[in-house]
């Protein structure tokens, strides 16, 4: 369907021709002038591009709130990179669940396994892309702690944040313990 205007100023007319009455996006526009006849077509502007958004993608890890009755929280210090006391866990592989994978970067870096565990917390950091699920975890007692030799320095728990501590610890101790949860070991 075609509608149309008409419009004249004078001596000139003008008719703009518009598809399926969509008033606006002429498709031409026939004008008389001075007797003469223009017809202009108005062919559709191209398109912009489409461009795909940027791929973002998120490294996904899982660590483990291990507490004993006294309120101690069971923290690994890692051997590489700045030595930092973090919790158990890490990264999740490729096709791997997350829970399933908190179990496995557990007993990889303590030697004990888990019995337990509850979902408590999410922390997302943006600027390092970077996803971390919090559980609540129970170990098996009749496990020892075995630190994995080419990861972890050392095995200990902690009643206060120590100083040198993780992103992801500190977040996650001021998250259960409260925002006045401090610094009081030199760790």
């Amino acid at each position: 369907m075609i509608a149309g205007q008409i419009g004249h100023a004078g001596r000139c007319a003008t008719i703009r021709i518009y598809p399926d009455s969509h008033i606006g996006r002429e498709k031409a526009i026939v004008t008389w002038h001075r007797g003469r006849l223009t017809w202009n077509v108005a062919l559709p502007k191209k398109p912009p591009a489409r461009t795909r958004p940027p791929k973002v993608t998120k490294e996904v890890s899982a660590m483990g709130w291990v507490e004993d009755p006294h309120g101690q929280v069971l923290l690994v210090r890692q051997k590489r990179g700045r030595k930092l006391w973090t919790l158990p866990g890490g990264k999740i592989e490729a096709l791997e669940t997350v829970e399933s994978g908190l179990h496995r970067e557990i007993t990889e870096e303590t030697g004990m396994r888990v019995t337990y565990a509850a979902f408590v917390a999410l922390y997302d950091r943006a600027p390092k892309r970077n996803l971390t699920f919090l559980y609540r975890v129970r170990l098996d007692p009749r496990d020892t702690p075995r630190p994995q030799a080419s990861e972890i320095q050392s095995i200990r728990v902690w009643s206060t944040l120590p100083r040198n501590s993780s992103p992801s610890l500190r977040y996650f101790w001021r998250l259960l313990r409260g925002p006045s949860a401090g610094r009081k070991n030199p760790g």
